[in-house]
């Protein structure tokens, strides 16, 4: 009878330490951000805001020729593509008065998106690329 409570409580210790890996594994964002959904039922419109950065994310099933770099360039004119040496590319700009950081992981990328070009903005660029170096393409899914 002490040998199976033995086993029960080691097998329920083993599941307590997988559920804690599995679910400290999916990032979360700083303090202060929340999760606004959209319309999409499959959340291709959520979001991620703190009221001032907008975060998300999503899929571009098909680049066409020279991958991720060339699709910055013909849908952000005058950004800057930076092709890093772990097989990331980040593109960096402003669209109609926003500034925008991108970063892209395959086909997945995760954009951050602000008026105001400030040391928070600066900050958040930076904790989105650390993120998809550590978890990939399951950082905010």
């Amino acid at each position: 009878m002490m040998r199976k409570k033995q086993h029960i409580f080691r097998l329920s210790i083993t599941i307590l330490i997988l559920l804690f890996i599995i679910t400290s594994a999916f990032a979360q964002l700083p303090t202060g951000y929340r999760l606004v959904k959209g319309e999409s039922p499959i959340g291709r419109d959520d979001f991620y805001t703190n009221g001032r950065i907008k975060i998300f994310h999503d899929v571009i099933q098909e680049f066409g020729d020279g991958g991720a770099a060339n699709w910055i360039k013909s849908v952000y004119q005058g950004f800057t593509i930076i092709k890093t040496k772990d097989g990331l590319v980040v593109g960096i700009g402003n669209q109609n008065g926003t500034n925008m950081y991108m970063v892209f992981k395959g086909h997945t990328y995760y954009t951050a998106t602000s008026k105001d070009d400030s040391n928070e903005f600066s900050e958040i660029s930076k904790y989105i690329l650390r993120k998809v170096r550590e978890l990939g393409t399951s950082f905010l899914e």
